[in-house]
């Protein structure tokens, strides 16, 4: 196993905070906007947008994808939990309000 150096001192830190960051702004900003957006609305563009910015990043990094069927499982799984569990989310998200989906979902 080859370990390396993080790029810069206190790398670890700053991304933890700067997703914490984006995770309340995007929390915030699905709120304000999704009032009068059914939540399987809402989904499907955030998945089409994380989908485009996906495929933009592998254009610019290419790998081999695995063949094995696990990988595909993994990914099936993925799809099925983003689906579902994210039109629940964005469905309580307009039912109970960001400071309290934040909250619950934190404890959980």
């Amino acid at each position: 196993m080859v370990q390396t150096s993080p790029p810069f001192f206190l790398a670890g830190e700053v991304s933890a905070l700067g997703a914490s960051l984006v995770w309340a702004a995007a929390l915030i900003g699905f709120r304000a906007h999704g009032q009068a957006v059914p939540a399987r609305l809402m989904n499907l563009f955030k998945n089409l947008v994380a989908c485009g910015l996906l495929l933009l990043t592998v254009s610019f990094f290419p790998r081999q994808w695995p063949e094995s069927h696990d990988a595909w499982m993994l990914a099936l799984s993925g799809v099925i939990g983003i689906a579902l569990g994210d039109t629940a989310f964005f469905a309580t998200l307009k039912r109970l309000g960001a400071q309290t989906t934040a909250v619950t979902q934190s404890l959980c």
